[in-house]
């Protein structure tokens, strides 16, 4: 299980981390041989820990501690959640100014407000601790609270619960008038939302701090208030929540944000079911009837690695059509035209590298399994590195890895979890014995003798993607091991 710490060091600062293995974790901490931080400031003591279920969840626990203060890391070590609480809220228009603009303990909507400071000391390009490719958001699983003791040579010491992420609630709705309020109340009690009160902070704040709890907003008043509240709260089309926007008598539902991949759209429609009011729908595709590229995208699971998908949407909406060049095999909406030619397309779907200078738009399916092997100790950094490379060596597009495997050997290897952990992959383990029934697979008497296996990589991709077929055979890099394998993938026009 992954552990999240904070040990107190020599000069009476903090340093947080996070681990598979907590006990050689903290004796190589102890030993100077742990992060440059506490290798400067011996001894060190181990002050706080927390069990977590995901090790997405530890790395994001592990970022968002690091930004707090001095303080709130105090009152997180002593157990003392009021304290915590009161330091965690926005007490006045700066300080929400501040935490909007990603600086103190927020940051944006699925950012991180601190630079990476890894618990095993290594330096990455970037890429960590982003914990989703594509910007995509983190997952929200509630981690887990213990309260059990912890032994670790001669300290005994208690586990706390801790002051554990919360996934995003689905709905908040704000309602400024008494008539609004009576609304709220009913809607809140069909759509199993929550009622947000904006007294005593006023709107302005109080929006500010519900903005990145919700994946939804429902604003009973007038449309320029929401629109200059909501306005310093605004960041990605991919990451902002759907906003609707209602009148206190129910009869208009408007959609006023992220119609698409914030839902808005669907929300506004259900909210004037239930009032009996008129849903109003702006976004262009919707008026006319035509294939939402971003809905039908996500639907699919593809990702945007080039283009845009706003300059793709405009050009179906001028013309009624746009020509897509496909490698995949199913049907497609009505109004995308297919191309045999790739440079004669506006849409390309595929896993494949683009030409050097092309500039169309390119959604990439997450249907490559990757099969991995390394050495004990290898670094994300050098596996992030090793399947880039691979990838780029033979033609494909790295956003295209969509499940990763190795051996159930691995299960504990750091860099590896931190690897899945950064670009949102599950990792499939499996033991020798069933890697050792697929066959065709490139044996090597080295890895039978380390691992029991005779091999890691090839048997491991083939067994994540379901398939027989190898797509690419076992490429060595120091330290590190790369098969590929296709996903078998059929998409279609549906999209709701």
């Amino acid at each position: 299980m992954p552990y999240l710490y904070i040990l107190e060091c020599a000069d009476g600062s903090y340093y947080t981390g996070s681990t598979t293995d907590l006990e050689r974790r903290l004796w190589e901490h102890q030993n100077g041989q742990g992060a440059k931080h506490t290798a400067k400031r011996l001894p060190v003591k181990l002050v706080y820990c927390d069990e977590c279920d995901r090790i997405d969840d530890v790395f994001f626990r592990e970022k968002q501690i690091q930004g707090w203060s001095r303080k709130k890391k105090q009152a997180l070590i002593a157990g003392d959640s009021n304290q915590l609480h009161r330091l965690a809220v926005c007490r006045n228009e700066t300080h929400c100014r501040n935490v909007l603009a990603g600086f103190g303990d927020g940051g944006r909507r699925g950012q991180s407000a601190v630079p990476f400071d890894s618990a095993q000391g290594t330096a990455f390009d970037g890429v960590y601790p982003r914990m989703g490719a594509q910007g995509a958001e983190l997952k929200g699983t509630e981690s887990k609270r213990t309260g059990g003791i912890f032994r670790s040579q001669d300290c005994t010491l208690r586990l706390h619960s801790g002051n554990n992420p919360k996934p995003l609630l689905p709905l908040a709705i704000i309602a400024l008038t008494a008539g609004g309020k009576k609304l709220a109340a009913r809607l809140a009690d069909q759509l199993q939302a929550e009622v947000v009160d904006p007294q005593p902070q006023g709107l302005a704040l109080t929006l500010a701090a519900a903005w990145p709890a919700y994946q939804g907003f429902i604003l009973i008043m007038a449309a320029g208030i929401a629109v200059r509240t909501i306005a310093p709260l605004l960041n990605d089309k991919r990451s902002d929540p759907g906003v609707v926007v209602m009148d206190e008598a129910g009869r208009f539902a408007v959609s006023l944000l992220a119609g698409h991949l914030g839902g808005a759209n669907a929300l506004a429609r259900q909210v004037a079911a239930i009032t009996g009011g008129q849903a109003v729908i702006t976004t262009a595709s919707d008026s006319l009837g035509l294939t939402a590229i971003d809905l039908w995208a996500r639907y699919h699971g593809l990702v945007l690695v080039q283009g845009s998908l706003t300059a793709a949407s405009a050009t179906l909406v001028n013309t009624g059509r746009i020509k897509v060049f496909i490698d995949l095999p199913g049907t497609l909406p009505p109004d995308f035209v297919v191309v045999a030619d790739p440079d004669q397309a506006e849409l390309i779907i595929s896993n494949r590298l683009p030409p050097a200078g092309s500039s169309q738009t390119i959604l990439c399916p997450k249907n490559l399994a990757m099969g991995i092997g390394c050495n004990r100790g290898t670094t994300a950094e050098q596996i992030e590195k090793a399947a880039r490379a691979t990838c780029r060596q033979h033609g494909f597009l790295f956003q295209a890895v969509g499940r990763l495997a190795s051996i159930d050997l691995k299960q504990d290897e750091y860099g590896l979890l931190q690897f899945a952990a950064a670009h949102g992959l599950d990792l499939q383990w499996y033991h020798a014995d069933l890697l050792n029934t697929v066959p065709g697979v490139t044996s090597s008497a080295a890895v039978m003798k380390a691992t029991g296996a005779k091999a890691v990589a090839e048997p491991a991709a083939l067994l994540v993607a379901q398939t027989d077929t190898l797509l690419i055979r076992k490429t060595k890099w120091k330290d590190v091991t790369i098969a590929l394998a296709q996903i078998a993938t059929r998409l279609t026009g549906e999209y709701q």
